[in-house]
């Protein structure tokens, strides 16, 4: 009976245990609800000149993957991405562009072809939000992508490790 009893009791600490930890991490998702009107990542639009430019300065290019209802996408925007731009990050190492897959608008690929949003991350395989690819200046991905997040603390982290490994994988 009592090893019923502590077999039961030790069951429920651990659930709580397991639980409370992923209550605490949905609170680390702060972001504004109506984003600001200009924001410092810019849209990928045209990824055959920005492959020029990347190659041109020896930098690899960040494709942030995301959504307009993507509430951990402008998480990750506004509490880690915009903060590493300000802080200079990724200057002279990446190029940080936005795909908003959508809005199903024209991009023009690295190769040099039109193709909507949402039809060129099918292309790539991103189906989760936010994904960020690192790739070189011809769009091949250099390192492992990053698909969501977990604890935004660590992110900055994360991404700059994936940046530094990208440029050593680059020829």
């Amino acid at each position: 009976m009592f090893n019923s009893c502590f077999r039961q009791f030790s069951i429920a600490v651990r659930a709580v245990l397991l639980v409370a930890p992923l209550t605490a991490f949905g609170l680390q998702y702060e972001y504004e609800d109506e984003p600001p009107v200009s924001s410092l990542i810019e849209t990928a639009s045209d990824l055959a000149v920005l492959g020029e430019q990347a190659a041109a300065s020896q930098q690899i290019i960040i494709l942030a993957f995301s959504t307009e209802w993507c509430e951990y996408c402008e998480a990750l925007d506004q509490q880690v991405l915009e903060p590493m731009l300000q802080n200079g990050d990724f200057a002279g190492r990446a190029l940080l562009r936005k795909v908003m897959v959508d809005d199903v608008s024209d991009i023009r690929t690295f190769d040099g072809r039109r193709i909507n949003t949402t039809s060129f991350a099918i292309e790539r395989g991103v189906s989760l939000y936010p994904t960020l690819l690192f790739v070189d200046a011809r769009g091949r991905e250099r390192v492992r992508r990053i698909v969501g997040i977990t604890v935004l603390e660590f992110a900055a982290d994360n991404i700059a490790r994936a940046v530094q490994a990208a440029l050593e994988a680059s020829p």
